[in-house]
């Protein structure tokens, strides 16, 4: 079995900041760098352009700002093995350790037909985000979907239905193409054969009290992309060749966002807070700003912090890669 990235992890340390006159998330002014970290002046606050490097390994998802074709989700060896000999991709309706995802619960809320053609038709399926990393710990600590990777890429003519926790009854069914453009709702309703996923976002309200309370729900708000219609997949490929460049290509971002070292202000639900409100809105100009509008979780396991970053380094480090892999 060979494995990514077999090496010695050098991720720097960096944790970041939010409000209350503490330094910014994206990491700009008032966030100093670590001159022995990154031999740069103390001055530098880690700008990176907008693409290529780093910084274009992290593709801010910005509302649905990009999004693409390319979902990773994560599983167990069983699930692969079932995979190699041939099973379909979406078999399962609710995971036999974490239950039914907030989801499904607040689509049963809405009384549209719409609605329940789409969750009918997408019965079973596998959560995932826009990238390996965003949900390589899971949301919290103790949460975990295993320690193997699908990439799997959806068909062009795609097309994603966006539902929020924070759906109100008079608010309309709104779809979404593979780019995230929005597209009207009489289309996507005679198309429904279209529509590969969710794209999810849990809008919970801050009460000051971020922690603990999983992907199932709870005060800590959080986004993730469900697939459920196979015929809308393009190709899946895991433990193969493309999966391990992918992953080496994440590894040596992560290493360069370890060389910048940040303080959160000993604030961790206010830096949460902050990744919401204004990473996750605006399109960032950094590379610390691109990683965090990257992300599934704004949870502590996600905190660029040296120790974060080389735990989330091994989770993708371990991921096996037996080429050529199980593709279809």
């Amino acid at each position: 079995m060979s494995r990514i990235g077999r090496r010695a992890f050098t991720a720097g340390g960096l944790s970041l900041a939010a409000c209350g006159g503490a330094p910014p998330a994206d990491g700009g002014a008032g966030a100093p760098s670590d001159p022995e970290a990154t031999g740069a002046p103390a001055a530098s606050t880690g700008e990176a352009p907008e693409n290529g490097g780093a910084a274009g390994v992290f593709t801010p998802i910005v509302g649905l700002s990009g999004v693409g074709p390319v979902v990773w989700s994560w599983t167990t060896s069983a699930q692969i093995a079932e995979l190699a000999r041939g099973d379909a991709l979406f078999s399962r309706d609710t995971s036999a350790t974490l239950g039914e995802g907030l989801l499904f619960t607040v689509m049963r809320q809405r009384t549209e037909a719409v609605v329940a053609r789409v969750a009918e038709r997408l019965r079973v399926g596998r959560f995932g985000w826009f990238n390996p990393w965003s949900a390589s710990r899971g949301f919290e600590a103790g949460e975990t979907y295993g320690g193997e990777l699908i990439r799997m890429v959806v068909a062009p003519d795609a097309l994603f239905m966006v539902v929020s926790s924070a759906w109100s009854r008079s608010d309309p069914v709104t779809f979404a193409d593979v780019a995230g453009n929005p597209v009207g709702g009489e289309v996507a309703n005679g198309a429904l054969d279209r529509v590969v996923g969710i794209y999810f976002t849990h809008d919970a309200p801050y009460a000051r009290a971020c922690r603990g309370t999983g992907s199932r729900g709870g005060a800590s708000p959080y986004r993730e992309v469900y697939l459920g219609n196979e015929a809308r997949i393009a190709s899946f490929s895991a433990r193969s060749e493309i999966v391990a460049r992918d992953l080496a290509r994440a590894d040596a971002a992560l290493a360069e966002l370890g060389r910048r070292k940040y303080s959160d202000g000993g604030d961790f639900c206010a830096w949460s807070e902050s990744v919401v409100r204004d990473a996750w809105t605006a399109a960032p100009t950094t590379i610390v700003g691109r990683y965090l509008a990257s992300l599934a979780f704004p949870t502590e396991a996600y905190v660029p912090t040296r120790e974060n970053l080389t735990a989330i380094r091994a989770a993708l480090a371990a991921v096996p890669i037996l080429p050529p892999g199980v593709e279809r």
